[in-house]
């Protein structure tokens, strides 16, 4: 065995691109894949604090009209 064929690579370089190639693409899929499920969990829990903030708000306007219409009553 003698030092040159020891240092053949075991892939050609063109084999070893197109491998790089491929998990750059896989890991771009990934990504974009993480990224819609954060954007999703971002967009629902946006929606849940809205939701939360009008039911919050007509809940505390209804408090309020309840108390201007006994002060009312009271005043007659």
């Amino acid at each position: 065995m003698s030092i040159a064929s020891a240092s053949k690579p075991l892939l050609h370089p063109k084999a070893l691109g197109v491998t790089g190639a491929a998990l750059t693409a896989g890991s771009l899929v990934t990504l974009a894949f993480e990224l819609s499920i954060t954007v999703s969990a971002y967009t629902a829990l946006a929606l849940f604090l809205v939701t939360v903030a009008v039911v919050s708000l007509r809940l505390a306007h209804g408090k309020v009209d309840s108390i201007l219409h006994e002060e009312l009553d009271h005043a007659e």
